[in-house]
């Protein structure tokens, strides 16, 4: 905070120190300097603060002060009637804005995934994650695993025979199994499954029987309870002329993971449009989708809840706040009752993003708000599509894709990435990046141990 104020002065000088008697420096009155403090902290944290000076104390009890926070968290216009608990309020809008950007690299000689795109991420236990495939100079059939507790990467040696190298796939983890199904070559598209031990590293293929669906790459499959659900994707039309037509995709599979047994259920209500690398995350008994991108190149960034019970699909119509641009590839995320929106890129003109969003899904109608996450500039991940990412410990972890050419690249960055057959101004990815999450509705180690896990993500950021 106190380097943020040092800021009164011309450009191109170094900062005085604030506030020092008969230094060069600026001085900042007490209550100002209290007002821009307590203005930076996580909710809970100036609750915790608040006992430690009047000032500090006398504006938490402010109404004032906490109806000006929720006006520049709506970006100057607030659209509700005044609530009698402004600071209330401005919790529910702000348990998210608490984020900040660690970027984990690799140290001398460590092992590291080389770069990729369309690859898979997926939990193991409370420590540890997966990563499957992806496309880089070829498709990868490479298994690694991360300790989200070192940042160290380990790669797999199976017992047996791997799946065919493939990206676009899906992934998911039931009963210390990763469930790999579909994906593409490049050349054709799969509908095969395998299962991947976790304990003993052994790969199996699973003999499914039911209405198995159709070869497909980039889908969506989540797991809910003992079943998996699909949907979507991209796959084989029609072959004319001797030239394969792919076209997307908007049926619904489910796979028993007990039995291995497929289904095509009965949904009512009008289903999404079809779509491929949409994205879908479960939230209680509904699943949430977001996003994709048509073969004809056209995109959204719609909603639809398909409601697990009545067996129906709703579109989410009512939606207020700012809203994601259309986009593919991104990362979807579910964080209690909120969802994340992290990068993505658009069909056609082929625009990457980045930055975060955040659904609130518990308000109604639900709200799109912009996120804010903290962190050195270095530590900020560039804008990408098609990367691997999981949630695990209050953490999103984003690894690889494909991104825009730096304009000033250097040898250090070459290293972690390589140049893949995408476009002329893209290249394929391999940095790792941790988003950690502070809500101000979770429990956690109090206001000092969120101040140290700041600090140790800036000591291990800076090396």
């Amino acid at each position: 905070v106190m380097e943020e104020l040092r800021g009164f002065h011309g450009a191109g000088a170094y900062p005085p120190k604030v506030g020092c008697p008969g230094g060069d420096g600026i001085m900042v009155p007490d209550d100002i300097l209290a007002d821009q403090v307590i203005s930076r902290l996580p909710v809970r944290s100036i609750g915790a603060l608040a006992s430690s000076s009047r000032r500090l104390r006398a504006l938490s009890s402010d109404i004032l002060f906490w109806a000006g926070k929720v006006v520049a968290l709506e970006g100057g216009t607030v659209d509700c009637c005044s609530p009698k608990d402004w600071r209330k309020f401005f919790t529910e809008l702000s348990s998210l804005n608490a984020m900040w950007w660690q970027r984990v690299r690799p140290a001398a000689e460590a092992e590291w995934p080389a770069p990729r795109w369309g690859h898979t991420i997926s939990v193991i236990d409370r420590r540890r994650v997966l990563l499957f495939g992806g496309e880089s100079d070829g498709a990868n059939n490479d298994v690694h695993v991360l300790d989200t507790e070192t940042g160290c990467w380990q790669q797999i040696r199976a017992t047996s025979a791997a799946p065919p190298p493939r990206f676009g796939h899906s992934c998911l983890m039931h009963d210390a199994q990763a469930i790999i199904f579909g994906g593409s070559n490049g050349e054709h598209y799969y509908d095969d499954l395998f299962a991947l031990n976790t304990k003993t590293w052994d790969w199996t293929k699973p003999r499914c029987t039911g209405a198995r669906p159709s070869a497909r790459s980039s889908h969506s499959m989540t797991a809910v309870g003992d079943k998996a659900v699909m949907f979507g994707g991209i796959g084989l039309a029609v072959v004319v002329a001797d030239h394969h037509r792919s076209h997307s995709l908007n049926d619904v599979a489910v796979l028993d993971l007990k039995s291995w047994v497929w289904s095509a259920p009965l949904i009512s209500g009008p289903p999404p449009k079809p779509r491929f690398v949409h994205r879908m995350v479960a939230m209680g008994d509904r699943l949430l989708l977001f996003g994709g991108r048509t073969s004809g190149a056209v995109k959204f960034n719609d909603l639809h809840w398909l409601d697990l019970k009545a067996r129906k699909w709703v579109k989410q119509n009512d939606v207020v706040g700012e809203a994601p641009e259309t986009r593919g590839g991104c990362t979807l995320a579910a964080v209690g009752t909120k969802a994340l929106v992290f990068c993505g890129r658009t069909a056609g003109d082929r625009c990457l993003y980045d930055g975060l969003w955040i659904l609130d899904t518990a308000l109604d109608p639900p709200r799109w708000s912009k996120g804010d996450a903290a962190g050195l500039p270095e530590d900020h991940p560039s804008p990408r599509g098609a990367h691997g990412y999981a949630f695990l410990n209050n953490r999103l972890m984003v690894f690889g894709g494909f991104g825009p050419l730096p304009k000033h690249g250097t040898s250090a960055e070459q290293v972690l990435w390589s140049v893949a057959p995408l476009d002329q101004n893209e290249r394929t990815l391999g940095d790792l990046y941790f988003l950690h999450l502070v809500s101000p509705t979770t429990s956690g180690r109090g206001v000092c141990g969120e101040v140290d896990g700041r600090l140790n993500a800036l000591q291990l950021a800076q090396g």
